[in-house]
């Protein structure tokens, strides 16, 4: 029987030749539209090799026909296709016994659009790969160098934002200075007898003081040497001064540092001071000579705070810059920095010297 010959018996009725497995079955449950996908895998199949008898030959009858897919569940064979595997992958997809296995339409539609373009476009010639080459390279290169352009500009991003909170930082410390300057004056001048501006004052019992008068501005800190014998007091008159506790007398005047000297500390064997400045310094002192004998640098913001830990081997200096650094107490070599969240108001060493707070 030819390929153009029709058939209807009982539930099967059509030009069988193109007729899916699951449309010869009695329930025809398995019908969709993916049957269609066999018929024009079919078809296809006939116009690619001239032959309206392809796949099956001349002559099939219905009953062999049904035979071969429900009973033998042999499917079509495809001849390979060595100019072309994709086309022969489609065919052999679209003739699939199993109808969930066929592409759908616009899937096929897709390949055949990728095999036409694959055989229509010329190859590349060796220069025109070479120049396809040096494009994609230069494309990958683009890509890094924005890639780096994105991580600079995070980071520009990253230092604005620490130099903001550094300046309010820095206003909220001026203006709670101010507000305790202010302060001090009301109760200077509400209080008959007041200190001299700027003075220290010492307790050595509620009844009994003595008031330390030198300093031209605030007095920011103070600190006893070990023995109990001594003062330093560092203020924002630039200078650190000594101090006889004993007569109140200033014993020497400390000058180094160009800007506010904001904390003070001396060494464990009475011998060394320390201070930190707004001028972003450290000093260590000679407390024997009165000489500064090391000046450390490294911090990029007002130094707020220096102590010594236990032993005296090491100090530390906490900074508006966010970071606290440790150095040689001997040498003034630096030996660490440890990176803070915020501003660095204070510091204190553990008793046994291994934490720092």
């Amino acid at each position: 029987m030819g390929a153009e010959s029709q058939h209807s018996t009982y539930t099967i009725a059509g030009t069988y030749f193109y007729m899916p497995p699951e449309k010869m079955r009695p329930d025809k449950k398995k019908v969709s539209f993916y049957s269609d996908m066999w018929s024009f895998g079919i078809t296809l199949l006939q116009v690619l090799t001239a032959d309206l008898n392809a796949p099956y030959g001349p002559g099939v009858s219905l009953p062999n026909l049904i035979f071969s897919l429900l009973v033998d569940n042999k499917a079509p064979e495809v001849a390979p296709i060595p100019e072309c595997p994709a086309l022969h992958d489609l065919l052999a997809a679209c003739l699939s016994l199993d109808g969930a296995a066929r592409p759908s339409a616009a899937d096929a539609v897709k390949t055949l659009e990728s095999i036409l373009h694959a055989l229509t476009t010329p190859p590349l010639s060796p220069r025109s790969a070479a120049l396809k080459a040096k494009d994609e390279e230069l494309e990958e290169l683009r890509k890094k160098l924005a890639a780096v352009e994105l991580r600079e500009e995070e980071e520009r991003k990253r230092r604005a934002e620490a130099e903001r909170k550094i300046r309010e930082a820095e206003q909220r410390e001026a203006q709670l200075r101010e507000q305790s300057r202010a302060a001090d004056a009301k109760r200077q001048a509400q209080t008959a007898g007041a200190l001299p501006k700027h003075a220290l004052k010492l307790l050595s019992s509620p009844a009994h003081t003595a008031t330390l008068s030198g300093h031209k501005d605030t007095v920011n800190s103070v600190a006893f040497t070990p023995d109990g014998a001594s003062l330093v007091s560092g203020s924002d008159d630039n200078t650190l001064k000594l101090w006889d506790v004993t007569s109140g007398c200033c014993t020497a005047t400390l000058e180094g540092h160009s800007n506010r000297v904001y904390s003070v500390a001396v060494s464990v064997d009475g011998r060394t001071a320390a201070s930190g400045s707004q001028d972003m310094s450290v000093k260590l002192w000679d407390l024997g000579n009165q000489r500064c004998r090391a000046t450390l640098t490294g911090h990029t913001k007002w130094v707020k705070c220096v102590a010594f830990s236990p032993d005296g081997a090491t100090g530390a200096s906490g900074s508006g810059d966010y970071t606290i650094r440790l150095w040689d107490a001997s040498t003034g070599k630096h030996k660490a920095t440890l990176k803070g969240g915020d501003v660095v108001y204070g510091l204190a060493f553990s008793a046994d010297g291994t934490r720092l707070a």
